[in-house]
């Protein structure tokens, strides 16, 4: 059997277990009935799970799903109702559909032929316990996949183009023929391929949505007042025309770990001193400053909306002593994180 042909089999197979899942609507707790949801269609011993949907119609109700998920549309164009009842989008295909745990959403019709989604999901713990670590270090991922720790229902997505040239067709069909083949390993499997699924999604949204308003790139929450007076502030521009400190922002957000203002001023072409002055004059703050908010923000996301130990925070956001770690964010918020004393 060819690899063409065991694709086309594993994605027919699938395609025929996909009506077999149970679709009941079940209400989700504490709406009085307003809300309904669907519960994991996978086993329970599993954590990841691909599923395949084909055909020229489909009309779900609109829900919530307790898992994270992302549609691809294989081939052909689909729509779905996306955050309320009454936003209706088109995706088109070659793009990404991905969704948070409790994201309101309705697949609802192909448009005007048969269409094949390709949906992986991953189960809301085992995002949090297992792919979070490796998407720490950005911090508009970080602020995006733990949204719905602190939030009931979940307003976020990512709707982006997947050009041909990525590899993520390609480790999607991977991803159905081993689920359809599935052997005692094939979770072992499947949840590096999600991961790595993740991260590529997330890096053709970054490319489609650099330079627009806004830290487009690292997320809006963590730091919104610095890049309020960023944005604003004339004077010099970083990359593809943003403020220097937005860009500033970005990099020392991605690298909380090692940045150091030298390296940073190198890798962007600014004399350390020079880079030192646009920063405060943009942001009021000096660059150790910015980097302690910046990693005091991260610090407090990850103790209000993970289970990690504190000493996990503390070398997540460049601490490799937890003592010191721990006299920071004493000095920067004046309580210890989650009110635990000193390790």
């Amino acid at each position: 059997m060819t690899e063409d042909d065991a694709l086309a089999l594993a994605l027919n197979l699938l395609a025929e277990r996909f009506p077999l899942y149970d679709w009941t609507y079940r209400e989700v707790p504490g709406t009085d009935g307003s809300e309904v949801g669907f519960e994991w269609f996978g086993e329970d011993d599993e954590e990841v799970m691909v599923c395949v949907f084909r055909g020229s119609g489909i009309g779900e109700r609109f829900h919530r799903h307790g898992f994270f998920f992302l549609n691809y549309a294989y081939r052909g164009d689909y729509r779905a109702l996306s955050h309320r009842p009454d936003n209706l989008v088109t995706v088109h295909e070659g793009q990404m559909y991905a969704g948070q745990p409790f994201h309101g959403y309705a697949l609802r019709s192909s448009v005007g032929e048969q269409c094949t989604i390709v949906g992986v999901l991953v189960r809301t713990q085992t995002f949090y316990r297992e792919f979070l670590p490796p998407v720490m270090a950005d911090a508009e991922l970080l602020d995006f996949y733990l949204g719905p720790r602190e939030d009931a229902f979940s307003d976020e997505f990512r709707h982006v183009t997947i050009p041909g040239s990525s590899p993520v067709r390609r480790l999607l069909e991977m991803m159905v023929v081993e689920y359809a083949n599935r052997r005692g390993d094939s979770q072992q499997i499947l949840k590096p391929l999600a991961l790595a699924l993740v991260e590529l999604v997330a890096r053709e949204w970054r490319a489609e949505h650099a330079g627009r308003s806004g830290r487009a790139e690292t997320g809006g929450s963590e730091c919104g007042g610095v890049t309020g007076v960023g944005a604003g502030s004339p004077g010099r521009t970083g990359v593809l025309g943003r403020p220097v400190s937005s860009t500033v922002i970005d990099a020392v957000s991605r690298d909380l770990g090692h940045v150091s203002l030298r390296a940073l001023a190198e890798r962007l072409g600014y004399h350390p001193n020079y880079l030192s002055t646009l920063v405060r004059k943009e942001t009021g703050k000096s660059f150790s400053q910015l980097v302690l908010q910046l990693r005091m923000e991260r610090a407090a996301l990850l103790a209000d909306r993970t289970t990690l130990a504190v000493e996990e925070i503390a070398r997540n956001v460049g601490y490799s002593s937890t003592s010191n770690f721990y006299r920071a964010y004493m000095g920067y918020f004046g309580h210890s994180p989650r009110g635990t004393s000193q390790a």
